[in-house]
C-alpha cells in the first residue's frame, strides 16, 4: 500500500517553443519576461496545476498544501 499505484503525477512543465527559445538565448530578456512568454504559451505552474486537479476531484486541498511546503508545521 505504499506504492505508486492509483496516483497522478502533478507536474510543471515549459515546452520550448520558437518565442521561448529566442528569449532564452537572448540576453536582454529577463526571466520575468520568459515567464510572461510562456504564460501566454499555456504554462501553469505546478500550484496552479495542483488546483486544477483539486477541481477535478483528483486530489485534496491538504495534499496540494503538503506537496507544495505551504504547512505549518
Amino acid at each position: 500500500g505504499t506504492g505508486y499505484r492509483g496516483r497522478i503525477a502533478i507536474a510543471e512543465v515549459l515546452e520550448s517553443s520558437e518565442r521561448i527559445r529566442e528569449s532564452v538565448t537572448d540576453e536582454s530578456v529577463s526571466l520575468d519576461e520568459i515567464i510572461n512568454i510562456a504564460k501566454k504559451d499555456g504554462f501553469k505552474n505546478l500550484a496552479q496545476e495542483g488546483l486544477r486537479h483539486l477541481n477535478l476531484g483528483n486530489t485534496s486541498l491538504e495534499e496540494i498544501k503538503r506537496v507544495l511546503l505551504f504547512t505549518n508545521n
